[in-house]
């Protein structure tokens, strides 16, 4: 049995950095970012795709094929899935997106530069047939799991459910051992949960967003980077970009999964521990650069955030270097 192209999901070559027999470990670089990717076959006709991936995107272009199921589960960042030209909608931490294969025209946005997360491709046609056995035994569904992912207009997509915790941790503790026979355990429970009929009810509407709400977002987001010494309130953003607050504040909430408020705190303290790790420069400088005009309310963001303070975080940094 021929198992299925999970490469021509990827725009760019991914290069062997060391495959097994039971798992392929590729690496790709362009000018989006970069990633590491696992791949594993669990059964004949179900395969695992593990992503680590430090990039904005990757999409390739794929043939809509209604018997090829795609089932993505969020463990770390964001990602984006467009519906349409004109729709997408976001999926983020502990949750779980289930479609057919190309039925999304591109799936490789992220908005937040970081994605970790587990593509399982499944094979309705060869999973049934060669896995017959299996699938009596444990009862499996994959009708069920095929209704899920062929409904319309909207996507199957579940919300983080405490349910699934222990799925999530045994792929990551199976991809990090690469224990294959946790990862198909762990599988067999994904698709078990997804088989019960009544989890299209238990399912959530994403927020759906067209290009306009996805646009301003981003925008948003550059005028954060530009200048994060500067004091720019929501009314001000809103005003420079012509749109309405309310509206300004969903669609950045929706495509990056957090407001705007703690966005631009996260991302000053991330500039801050950078600054901290490559220059030689004083506390008080680096508090204005981000926006801190009291380096004690710098001091006392940073150890909240990291546990640390500025003077021991630059301590560490110097010491692990140094060794």
């Amino acid at each position: 049995m021929e198992e299925y192209n999970w490469k021509i999901h990827f725009a760019m070559p991914l290069t062997d950095i060391g495959s097994t027999p039971n798992f392929q470990k590729y690496r790709f670089f362009d000018e989006n970012g970069s990633g590491v990717v696992t791949a594993c076959t669990l059964f004949p006709g179900l395969q695992a795709i593990c992503n680590d991936l430090q990039t904005s995107r990757c999409a390739g272009t794929v043939d809509p094929d209604e018997n090829m199921i795609e089932i993505t589960f969020c463990m770390e960042g964001r990602y984006e899935c467009s519906v349409s030209e004109r729709y997408c909608f976001f999926v983020g931490p502990g949750n779980f997106s289930v479609g057919t294969v190309g039925r999304r025209e591109s799936l490789g946005g992220f908005p937040t530069g970081r994605y970790r997360g587990v593509t399982f491709f499944l094979d309705l046609n060869a999973f049934s047939e060669e896995c017959a056995g299996l699938i009596k035994e444990l009862e499996l569904r994959p009708d069920q799991i095929r209704v899920l992912a062929t409904r319309k207009p909207r996507y199957f997509v579940l919300q983080y459910d405490p349910r699934l915790a222990g799925i999530r941790e045994g792929l990551t503790r199976g991809y990090a051992e690469q224990d294959l026979p946790l990862l198909k355990l762990k599988a067999l429970e994904m698709l078990s949960f997804l088989s019960a009929p009544e989890r299209a009810a238990g399912s959530e509407e994403p927020t759906y967003l067209n290009r306009r709400q996805t646009a301003l977002a981003v925008e948003v987001q550059k005028r954060i980077m530009a200048d994060l010494a500067r004091h720019i309130t929501i009314k001000e953003m809103a005003d420079e970009l012509q749109a309405g607050t309310t509206a300004l504040k969903l669609a950045f909430k929706s495509v990056y999964g957090i407001s705007i408020y703690q966005y631009q705190k996260d991302y000053r303290l991330q500039e801050a521990q950078r600054l901290l790790r490559e220059t030689a420069k004083p506390f008080g400088e680096i508090a204005l650069m981000i926006g801190y005009n009291n380096a004690g309310k710098f001091t006392a963001a940073f150890k909240e955030k990291y546990g640390m303070t500025p003077t021991e975080y630059r301590r560490a940094m110097r010491k692990t270097n140094s060794k």
